[in-house]
């Protein structure tokens, strides 16, 4: 007679693929990101109970061993770590990497015929943490991505939890990981850039959940920044590096627009050498149509420091570039809106109130949609936004709604249009399925929406007041939301 193994879960024995045990679920599942039933390694006895008695043997069992079960509503991926809540310490990176990928990647807002790369592609934020699992398998105890894997789980379960034993444990962890980091970087041979790379990526999304300081994301992006730029776009073309630029792109561009600094995702060759072999996404394709704003965005501020008079030629070259990518977005929706049978967004329901003010809600198919939509809508704020400054139109008048229909009103009107299309979808992004991503991809969008309004509109105007009642989700949230100085 054959037996099972006992070290096989049965999504593994239905795939008829390798199962390396692991627990409380094994890598393959991990990177499924499907639930691991796990394994019965422990004989069971089963113990005669008299009818009359009504006592929960499980319950009974996990008080005997000091277990608390895992509140109501938190995932299977958190629960399995918090079952074991005072002793961090021993919790795996697997479990972890668990953690994080299930509050970073909205599986139930993901359609599930799209593949693994696609979703990469087209998620920002932490699309790229699905790769880990293969990079992680590969490390020592105690290395430097093992180290910034379970510093991001921390920081995601103190974020949550709010324990100080759990707090202390991250620190410890992010502080082990700079010090390698910092030893890491001071070699010329390393031949674990996708290592590193992956490492530091994960130190950013612990500083967005966690921050230790207020610019401390910033330095992470940047040295990502720096490392893939010194690499080269040929290393990116396949495999896991593949999926760690495209997912971290993103970012990169989002903090190049908020510093309005050049970044060199604007040369043509990292705009196509890393997507030979491997077909951009629409999200993709969008970064590619943005990917020059920094370079406008700083080229504006020299703009402005010279009198009007003496720099006719210069504004007019920067408001025909910023034209010119404006055009390039309105065609990128309106083809991503026609390889859509269905709408790309419709009304819901009344969504965010302030008082007696309240705006209708968006809801979007799915969160790759929604995300690629109000990174458009943000992009294109930005660019008439400028525009207008160039023009010398920094506020709209009172009353502009009086002014005669044409060009110069539809300029007027347009960023204004689209910071309340922005608002309209936050209902969607703060919505408790989308957990941690929700509030970290919209962030970006936001602010530059809400900064549009304060300078567009009246402080007191009902745009602006439900703009503060969202403020106040995202603080729910644990997600601070201030205006910059540049806009």
């Amino acid at each position: 007679m054959k037996f099972k193994s006992q070290a096989v879960c049965q999504p593994c024995r239905d795939r008829k693929i390798g199962c390396d045990g692991k627990r409380p679920a094994c890598t393959q599942c991990l990177h499924f990101r499907e639930a691991c039933p796990g394994y019965q390694q422990q004989h069971v006895i089963f113990v005669h109970q008299a009818p009359g008695a009504t006592r929960n043997n499980t319950d009974l069992h996990q008080r005997r061993r000091g277990i608390r079960p895992a509140p109501r509503g938190v995932s299977s991926a958190t629960g399995n770590v918090l079952l074991n809540f005072t002793k961090f310490r021993w919790s795996t990176a697997e479990e972890l990497l668990a953690v994080a990928i299930d509050h970073f990647i909205p599986g139930l807002k993901v359609p599930v015929s799209l593949s693994e790369l696609y979703t990469s592609q087209s998620l920002v934020c932490a699309s790229w943490l699905d790769a880990l699992p293969h990079l992680i398998n590969e490390e020592r105890y105690g290395s430097l991505l093992l180290q910034t894997v379970r510093t991001l789980g921390l920081s995601i379960l103190c974020k949550e939890q709010a324990k100080k034993e759990c707090d202390s444990q991250r620190l410890r962890c992010y502080c082990s990981a700079i010090h390698q980091l910092r030893s890491r970087l001071l070699l010329s041979d390393d031949h674990c850039r996708e290592q590193t790379v992956a490492a530091i990526m994960s130190l950013t999304l612990a500083e967005l959940v966690m921050p230790t300081s207020q610019k401390g994301w910033i330095a992470h992006v940047r040295a990502v920044g720096e490392i893939m730029r010194i690499i080269g776009p040929d290393q990116f073309t396949v495999s896991t590096a593949h999926r760690l630029f495209v997912g971290f792109r993103p970012i990169i561009l989002i903090e190049a627009i908020l510093s309005r600094t050049p970044t060199f995702l604007e040369l043509n060759e990292w705009q196509s050498v890393p997507f030979q072999k491997h077909f951009p996404s629409p999200m993709q394709q969008l970064l590619s149509c943005a990917a020059v704003l920094p370079s406008l965005l700083q080229q504006t501020d020299s703009v402005k420091q010279v009198p009007p008079q003496n720099s006719v030629a210069e504004r007019r070259e920067v408001a025909l570039a910023l034209t010119k990518i404006l055009m390039n977005l309105q065609q990128w929706e309106l083809s991503y809106k026609n390889s859509f049978r269905e709408p790309l967004y419709w009304p819901k329901s009344k969504g965010a109130t302030s008082g007696d003010t309240s705006i209708q809600s968006f809801w979007f198919p799915n969160a790759l949609t929604a995300t690629a939509l109000i990174h458009s809508w943000a992009f294109q704020i930005i660019c008439r936004a400028q525009i207008d400054q160039l023009e010398g139109l920094n506020r709209v008048p009172r009353g502009f709604g009086d002014l005669d229909t044409g060009s110069t009103f539809q300029i007027l009107e347009g960023p204004v249009d689209f910071s309340i299309r922005i608002c309209q979808s936050m209902d969607y992004f703060l919505d408790d399925q989308m957990k941690i991503y929700g509030p970290a991809a919209a962030i970006f969008p936001f602010q530059i929406a809400y900064e549009t309004l304060l300078l567009y509109l009246r402080p007191y105007s009902n745009q602006v007041k439900v703009c503060k009642a969202i403020i106040v989700r995202f603080s729910q949230k644990g997600f601070d939301v201030k205006p910059s100085a540049s806009q």
